[in-house]
């Protein structure tokens, strides 16, 4: 999909938004173990406070795509959709590869296990 370059800004500026709230995350989370490894009790609980409301910042992948198709026009939300729903189906044949045999050895296995 050929963008223009407001919209372009704008894929821009949710990218940022998620990067920028995954980094404070992260140094959150840096902060929280410094906090344990001093057993700073209060630190460690406003820390938790603070990382609970950053991780509400950061968006699902399903959210931020969905942030960007709001940013399309009428006439581009069809090829984007196409283009989504493609990439969902490899990765989702991608992931059935990886897991191959064993996504359906648990169920027979639990049979077996019924079975002594």
């Amino acid at each position: 999909i050929q963008l223009s370059a407001e919209q372009q800004r704008g894929v821009d500026a949710i990218i940022e938004r998620q990067r920028a709230a995954r980094k404070h995350a992260d140094e959150l989370r840096a902060e929280l173990e410094a906090a344990r490894k001093r057993d700073d009790t209060q630190g460690l609980a406003a820390l938790r406070t603070q990382l609970r409301a950053s991780r509400a910042e950061l968006k699902g992948p399903h959210a931020r795509v969905e942030e960007m198709r709001e940013l399309l026009t009428e006439e581009q939300r069809p090829t984007f959709d196409m283009n989504r729903a493609r990439l969902a189906s490899e990765d989702q044949s991608s992931r059935q590869a990886r897991q191959g045999p064993r996504a359906k050895q648990p169920a027979a296995d639990a049979g077996a296990a019924g079975a002594h």
